[in-house]
């Protein structure tokens, strides 16, 4: 897959509402203009499994790196906000390690039913 833009993004998570039409649907203008709205990026992440929110920048990401498994960082500047590549990297090549990069992506409905 392409990097995407931030728009692309946003559009691509608009696209993958109208996969439950039991939630509401939204424009990918829309979701731009509730993008400081953290409350509803929340809710929506939850909602959808092919996202998540940047803990450093609050952009959604479709792929990205995992920290200790609870932290997400779309970029490696993001990531670097928190730790050096040095200390990524060690954390990462441990055992059983909750540090990695990954895609949500492919979670998307519109993988799963195509």
């Amino acid at each position: 897959m392409k990097e995407l833009t931030k728009k692309e993004i946003y559009e691509f998570i608009s696209e993958e509402l109208t996969y439950y039409p039991e939630l509401p649907q939204f424009t990918a203008e829309e979701l731009i203009a509730r993008k400081d709205d953290n409350d509803f990026w929340e809710e929506l992440e939850e909602q959808l499994d092919c996202f998540r929110i940047c803990d450093a920048c609050g952009e959604p990401m479709l792929d990205g790196f995992v920290v200790q498994g609870a932290n997400h960082y779309c970029t490696e500047d993001c990531l670097h906000t928190v730790m050096t590549e040095e200390e990524y990297m060690k954390e990462h090549e441990e055992c059983d390690s909750d540090t990695f990069w990954t895609m949500w992506f492919d979670n998307s409905r519109r993988y799963i039913t195509e």
